[in-house]
């Protein structure tokens, strides 16, 4: 398989095992991070699965403007994430801190992936 639809197939898996987790566990969630509601994880869950939707319709025809517009997000939520890092905005716990850096380090390698993917793709469509 080559590395782009590899890389879209691991995000829309990774994407779509994380929005299940959220959106059905976001109350046990909420404890892990120590959260005062769960409501933020249900939603970010139910986000999550809609993302990982367009990624699955995408990695067989990968349209230029489509796939493109995935990277951007993954790159638009690892930076949210450095930025939730640095400032802290939440009161949640340090475990919550730890899993969001990790995740933001798994959507940065699935977004480096994406990239070198698309560049290395031979570029048939016009």
């Amino acid at each position: 398989m080559k590395l782009l639809p590899l890389a879209l197939s691991g995000n829309a898996v990774f994407s779509s095992i994380s929005g299940v987790l959220l959106a059905t566990l976001s109350r046990s969630i909420a404890a892990i991070f120590e959260a005062s509601s769960p409501i933020p994880f249900l939603l970010v869950g139910v986000g999550l699965l809609f993302f990982a939707y367009t990624i699955w319709i995408e990695i067989k025809p990968q349209r230029p403007g489509k796939v493109m517009a995935i990277i951007i997000q993954d790159l638009l939520w690892v930076l949210a994430s450095i930025v939730i890092l640095i400032i802290r905005p939440f009161h949640i716990s340090e475990i919550g801190y730890a899993i969001i850096a990790w995740i933001a380090g798994c959507v940065l390698l699935f977004a480096i992936l994406q990239a070198w993917g698309w560049w290395k793709k031979p570029k048939l469509e016009a």
